[in-house]
């Protein structure tokens, strides 16, 4: 496997774990401040949650993009990469995470 295709595993991993992780605690409250907050099923109208599983869906529609650049060259090519080392950076602190990925 190349360091990409190993950073685009490792990265969907990481978001379906956290994706998991948000439909978990989306019937609860986030913040202190979430007075809204009523009985389950309804959650607390302060958006996080909603927001949190938009932005899983938009890094994985992102990474959708990936098995085409083989077809593309040049700097679309080189910029998709470096996306991929920035989203992946975010899981710095993951054990699987490598040193070598770090943009």
């Amino acid at each position: 496997m190349s360091q990409v295709s190993d950073q685009v595993a490792f990265l969907r991993a990481r978001l379906d774990e956290d994706e998991q992780n948000l439909w978990l605690r989306l019937n609860q409250p986030h913040y202190e401040t979430c007075d809204t907050f009523r009985e389950i099923p309804y959650p607390c109208d302060c958006g996080l949650p909603e927001r949190l599983l938009r932005a899983v869906e938009a890094k994985k529609r992102i990474l959708d993009e990936v098995p085409y650049e083989a077809v593309i060259i040049g700097e679309y090519r080189a910029g998709l990469y470096r996306a991929i080392e920035h989203l992946v950076s975010e899981y710095s602190d993951h054990p699987e995470y490598r040193e070598e990925w770090r943009p």
